[in-house]
This record gives C-alpha cells, sequence and structure tokens, in this order.
C-alpha cells in the first residue's frame, strides 16, 4: 500500500493471555475460528452474501473500504486515504467490532489515529516452506496503539486530529450527520490515571441484543478470571458506558442509514 496519510486503527482483545494459559489448544483453534468469523462479520459490516452456501464466503467482505490485518490478539485496520468517506468506514467497521467482540466473549479495546501509514504483504511458497513477510510502518500505527493501551474499557477512543482535519463544507456536514446519529460521541473515557473526553465510537446498537449481563460474560466467557481490581474495573466501565448510551438513547444507527453516498 502507498505510504500516505490513512486512518488507522488497532484493536486488542482483552485478556488473552488468561484466554490462552485456561484452555487447551484445540478450544483455542475452535475460539480463533470464531476471531476470524469476527473480522469477516465487521469487514462486511455484519452484510450476508446472499449467493453462497460457503461458510469463508458467508459476509460480504467485497463491499469493505477498510483493510484488516490479525496478528495473534490484535486487529489493524486501515483505509486507502485519510477522506470523511473513509474516516466513516472505518468507524462503522470499528463499531461492529466491537460490538460482536462483546457477543463472542472476545471484549476489543482500541483506538483510532490519522497520518502517515505504509502496508506490504508478500507470500512466497515453494515445496519445503512458506515465507510470509509483512511490513506495517508509520506514525498511524504507533498513536493509535498508545491510544489503545491508555483505556480501562472495552471501547475505542478517536484522535481529536481525526475530526479537526475535515474543514469543507461537505465534509462537515457528513462528521455532524454521523455525530447527530451518534455514531460517535464525546464521552469522559477512564483513562488508566483519569479521565479525560475523547470522541468514541459507539457500539451499542438499538436492537437490545447486549445487556449487562452480556458485558460482564463476556469478560469471564472461555475460562477467563475476572477475579482482579482491574477486570473488575474494566467491566465497571464498559457497563457505565452502555448505561449512558440506554439512559440517553444514542443508540449508534444502523449500518444501512449511515452508507456513505
Amino acid at each position: 500500500m502507498e505510504n500516505s496519510k490513512k486512518f488507522v486503527a488497532f484493536l486488542d482483545i482483552l485478556g488473552f493471555k488468561q484466554l490462552v494459559q485456561n484452555n487447551k489448544h484445540a478450544y483455542l483453534i475452535d475460539t480463533f475460528k470464531k476471531f476470524l468469523f469476527m473480522n469477516q462479520y465487521g469487514l462486511a459490516n455484519g452484510q450476508v452474501n446472499q449467493n453462497t452456501a460457503d461458510q469463508e464466503e458467508l459476509f460480504n467482505t467485497g463491499i469493505s473500504n477498510v483493510h484488516l490485518i490479525s496478528i495473534s490478539d490484535s486487529i489493524i485496520l486501515f483505509t486507502n486515504d485519510n477522506s470523511i468517506d473513509n474516516f466513516i468506514n472505518i468507524v462503522n467497521t470499528t463499531s461492529t467490532l466491537l460490538n460482536i467482540g462483546i457477543k463472542e466473549g472476545l471484549p476489543l479495546r482500541g483506538g483510532i489515529s490519522c497520518g502517515n501509514f505504509l502496508a506490504v504483504s508478500r507470500k512466497f511458497t515453494n515445496q519445503k516452506f512458506v515465507f510470509s513477510k509483512q511490513l506495517m510502518l508509520g506514525k498511524a500505527l504507533v498513536e493509535a496503539y498508545e491510544l489503545e493501551s491508555q483505556q480501562e474499557w472495552s471501547g475505542c477512543i478517536i484522535q481529536q486530529s481525526c475530526i479537526e482535519q475535515f474543514s469543507n463544507i461537505a465534509e462537515k456536514a457528513k462528521l455532524n450527520f454521523i455525530i447527530e446519529h451518534h455514531k460517535i460521541i464525546k464521552y469522559d473515557v477512564p483513562l488508566k490515571k483519569e479521565k479525560a473526553k475523547y470522541y468514541v465510537v459507539n457500539w451499542i446498537k438499538n436492537n437490545h441484543s447486549i445487556d449487562n449481563k452480556n458485558i460482564s460474560s463476556a469478560f469471564s466467557k472461555h475460562n477467563k478470571n475476572i477475579n482482579s481490581s482491574s477486570v473488575e474495573c474494566k467491566i465497571k466501565h464498559t457497563i457505565d458506558f452502555f448505561e449512558y448510551i440506554m439512559k440517553n438513547k444514542y443508540f449508534s444507527e444502523s449500518q444501512a442509514i449511515l452508507e456513505v453516498k
């Protein structure tokens, strides 16, 4: 991919170490099949491909304008450029991933930044071995990672510079549209040392498929131990966000409403 300004999201599975330590290898394989399923679901924003019975092609990932690289417990998303349309695209994909992560017991935490980013992927094979080369480089990736690591919940911060760069009338109109429809909202984000107000990705949908129990069980599912102050804190902060959205009816509007025209 060309080295240019892009939106980059870095997402991490919370509780990954315990997930690996507390389960047998066969169980981990099944669980990470679900993780790959999550990635496909996120890229397709939940849209099913009606023309196939193949599980590998179940979701219509061909509609995506966001690239995804999955490494161990991390997901890296990036766009082709830093246009307002691709900002909305990466927000939509991140929102879908956060939502299904809770449902599948693989809660995610992330950050979205904007800046120079280069991604190169090559694969070489012969009869004896497979050699895969992946290069991801750029300030945007470092900043997205730093945003992710500061937080004490399952959620995703948006770097302020992502918002501030949109200056013309058409860009501002689209940005205001997704704010008015609660796709992104301003929120006091729980950080490791304090709270700070950021725009965040809103992953709560108006379909009542998630509640407080779902959130608590997401952190304990797959034999993860939640009997620590650190985990209890993350659960509480995630539930606080959920209740804030429910109380104010700030549901994230459906993908269909927010498709970029």
